[in-house]
């Protein structure tokens, strides 16, 4: 590849510019999906244990 295909002439910068923000944009959803699983998991992790820890006490209460 020949450094005149890089530069593609006088739209070089537009286009250049337009894959480095596509690429940030997406590592941005990538980074921010990872973020938001790993909240819901800890969110479900307590919801189970308040399930578990309100089913012992009313076990508790009915003996």
């Amino acid at each position: 590849m020949s450094m005149a295909a890089l530069q593609m002439g006088k739209y070089g910068v537009y286009v250049w510019s337009c894959y480095g923000l596509t690429l940030i944009g997406l590592l941005f959803l990538v980074f921010a999906a990872r973020r938001q699983r790993q909240h819901e998991v800890l969110q479900a992790k307590r919801r189970i244990r308040m399930a578990e820890q309100s089913q012992q006490t009313d076990m508790e209460v009915r003996s």
